[in-house]
């Protein structure tokens, strides 16, 4: 080992740990403005908006206040933990994503707690258009990702036969980042439903049922055709 290598290494830990910082400042930052605005919302306070985006279901604010921030805790907390509890936990540390995932994902809590604030305190807008913006901008870069991301029992698309083969693995994650990507976009198509519309879900809920679907579909049928193709070769032989 070079002495070079030895000043890389060090280095490189504490870009790690200095890169870890950031979201867990964004969930203190969620707990800071919850206790500053605490003292100025009504006990209950807007947690629920339906199709309309009009709201639908009030909540205590100190659940919602400080719940959000909790949740986006426990979500970060359970992603930076799974690679020791995985047996493949060497694909999950060589998973180049998976920092960008925990930023995105309480980022997205963060985004969703701020708007859930400011209606609270009477700012109108659009809320249920602005979550579906934050979905959309979500479920793209998660298409990104899924790709790069092997074999692992915590992060992708885990069907039983994703699961028991790696080339149908790699197959239905090229197909889920294709169709994660794709969805984003007719999630997008929603703003052009006419206003107050059920029809605008469709454009929401149909994508997120076809990328069940079809990777369930498509990682079973790859992974019948592999069996085949493997009694066919044991019958020539």
């Amino acid at each position: 080992m070079t002495k070079q290598d030895n000043q890389t290494k060090p280095l490189t830990k504490i870009t790690k740990i200095v890169k870890e910082i950031i979201p867990i400042a964004i969930i203190l930052l969620m707990i800071i403005i919850g206790i500053y605005v605490y003292p100025t919302l009504p006990d209950k306070i807007p947690t629920h908006w339906n199709f309309k985006g009009e709201i639908d279901n009030y909540g205590p604010k100190t659940f919602a206040l400080f719940g959000l921030p909790l949740i986006a805790l426990t979500i970060y907390i359970i992603l930076s933990v799974i690679k020791y509890f995985d047996p493949y936990r060497k694909n999950i540390e060589e998973f180049k994503h998976l920092y960008g995932i925990k930023l995105a994902m309480v980022a997205f809590m963060f985004a969703i707690y701020t708007g859930m604030i400011m209606q609270a305190l009477g700012n109108k807008f659009e809320m249920g258009k602005f979550v579906i913006v934050l979905i959309s901008l979500l479920f793209f870069y998660l298409g990104y990702t899924l790709r790069s991301i092997k074999r692992n029992y915590f992060i992708g698309i885990r069907t039983p036969w994703t699961l028991a083969s790696e080339t149908v693995w790699n197959k239905t994650h090229r197909l889920g980042s294709f169709l994660f990507m794709l969805a984003a976009f007719m999630m997008l198509l929603s703003f052009f439903a006419p206003e107050n519309s059920a029809i605008s879900m469709i454009f929401v809920l149909v994508p997120i049922f076809a990328i069940v679907i079809f990777s369930f579909g498509y990682s079973f049928y790859l992974f019948k055709k592999e069996k085949n193709s493997g009694k066919k070769k044991k019958e020539i032989n």
